[in-house]
């Protein structure tokens, strides 16, 4: 055989280098789209339960302004308990921070909110999250 038709050692090593690094390219690339699809679905998932939360506390807090005015008689409990229906269904303006998980711990009527964005629906924004329809039941 002549020499012409022979591969030298580094060429043939440098051609396996190059295909070992193309191939540790694209495993890499697969891993990084996998990541990136688990994490869309880890934010999907996290937005649902934020929103079945939000859902569950406002539950809550109607209970408790209802009960609040059956026992106490004071119309603010009332107004309250119409103010949280409002923000649920989107019509106002929901509260800054957390400050609806302490109206019921006071004996008066719950201080006025400062509002931070603009209202909408609690089910608006389960459809619009993309649940499906055994998720949102």
């Amino acid at each position: 055989m002549p020499n012409s038709q022979l591969t030298p050692p580094f060429s043939r090593s440098l051609r396996a280098a190059i295909a070992l690094a193309l191939a540790l390219i694209a495993v890499f690339s697969v891993y990084v789209y996998s990541e990136k699809q688990l994490d869309a679905a880890h934010e999907h998932r996290y937005g649902a339960h934020l929103l079945a939360e939000e859902l569950r506390q406002s539950s809550d807090d109607l209970t408790r302004m209802v009960r609040s005015y059956v026992l106490t008689g004071q119309p603010a409990y009332r107004q309250t308990y119409l103010d949280i229906l409002d923000i649920r269904d989107g019509k106002t303006l929901a509260p800054s921070g957390d400050r609806r998980v302490g109206w019921d711990l006071t004996s008066r009527p719950p201080a006025p909110v400062v509002l931070q964005r603009a209202g909408v629906a609690l089910l608006d924004r389960v459809r619009q999250l993309g649940l499906t329809q055994a998720e949102q039941a």
